[in-house]
């Protein structure tokens, strides 16, 4: 008697928490949005990202923290998440299915939403220390601190390696993450750090708060032979002023970081995301000021990209006033930059 009771009590208990449940998520597309770490600014972006999808359209998104955009790809192809972020030098291979830092199955259903701002090769030395090394040439035999070789500042780095005929056998190799590095640096246990980050850092904020920074460039010419090989990588500089201790420009290797949307999402659903973040923009910018830039970029928003514009994405830029060729070769005539930032739409 006690067990059938304990028996019914269960399924009187599970059938009250799926009708008290059932009507809140009824009908709701999931929506797991692969991010990156808790601390790194596209968490944040992310994550103000899918609770605007949450609030505004019939969705239950979810940011998810992840190690890095490597990790990111075998995600994807378990298909445990429907979008998130992605960098070219590590997705141009698993779209293509080329050799590559990721050994999966081919990504070719993953397309290109929106970019997502830029992360840029950060190379340093503390000013007055080890004056000898003026370029990545000199990194030869000498303690280099660096991402893990999978992280966009490892691959950053191999590159730029492979610019002066190096490879990573050519240096001691100190893998890490960009605060313990920092740390590293200043005890004088590594001698350059070498990482991906945007503008400005804050890593190299509070570095520059306490020691004076100098930092190695990637000559244009240099610049020009990696991106030969690695068509997705491209020039950017840090201005004068962006670090205190940053008098002139300084040349740069960048790469365009993408939000990617599965296939599966329809047209509709993906327009809405897109047409729902315009609207939303200065709430997005309150999570964190690069979404306004972000969204307000004529031909940052889809250029550089990693994978074909999903139609939904497709359909909102061609809303917006861009033509067919425009959205295909991302080159935006001079008469329009500038113009559509102020335009109201909806």
């Amino acid at each position: 008697m006690r067990k059938k009771m304990f028996i019914f009590g269960c399924v009187f208990l599970f059938t009250l928490i799926a009708i008290s449940v059932g009507p809140i998520h009824a009908g709701k597309k999931i929506i797991d949005i692969a991010c990156c770490t808790t601390g790194g600014s596209t968490f944040t972006k992310f994550s103000a990202m899918a609770s605007i999808f949450s609030t505004k359209l019939d969705v239950k998104a979810t940011g998810m923290p992840t190690s890095c955009p490597t990790e990111n790809l075998y995600l994807y192809a378990k298909e445990r998440c429907q979008m998130g972020l992605a960098v070219p030098s590590s997705f141009y291979f698993a779209y293509h299915g080329k050799p590559g830092p990721y050994k999966g199955k081919k990504l070719d259903f993953m397309l290109h939403m929106l970019n997502a701002d830029s992360t840029n090769l950060h190379m340093a030395v503390i000013r007055g220390k080890h004056p000898e090394i003026k370029s990545v040439g000199d990194f030869r035999g000498r303690p280099i601190g660096m991402g893990p070789p999978a992280s966009c500042g490892g691959m950053f780095l191999v590159s730029a390696l492979e610019g002066y005929g190096m490879t990573l056998n050519d240096i001691k190799k100190h893998p890490g993450p960009g605060t313990q590095l920092v740390n590293m640096l200043r005890d004088g246990n590594i001698h350059v750090i070498t990482v991906a980050h945007g503008l400005p850092a804050s890593a190299f904020l509070n570095l520059g708060s306490t020691h004076k920074i100098r930092m190695i460039e990637v000559p244009l010419d240099i610049q020009k032979k990696i991106t030969e090989k690695h068509p997705y990588y491209w020039f950017n500089e840090i201005e004068a002023g962006i670090y205190s201790y940053i008098t002139e420009k300084v040349a740069m290797l960048a790469e365009t970081m993408a939000c990617v949307v599965s296939k599966d999402l329809s047209e509709d659903l993906v327009y809405s995301m897109m047409k729902e973040m315009w609207k939303q923009k200065e709430n997005l910018a309150a999570a964190h000021p690069a979404w306004k830039r972000m969204l307000e970029a004529e031909v940052g928003m889809f250029w550089p990209r990693v994978s074909p514009l999903h139609p939904g994405a497709r359909k909102f830029y061609k809303e917006l006033g861009f033509t067919d060729e425009e959205l295909r070769t991302g080159e935006v005539t001079s008469k329009r930059m500038g113009t559509f930032k102020h335009k109201k739409m909806y």
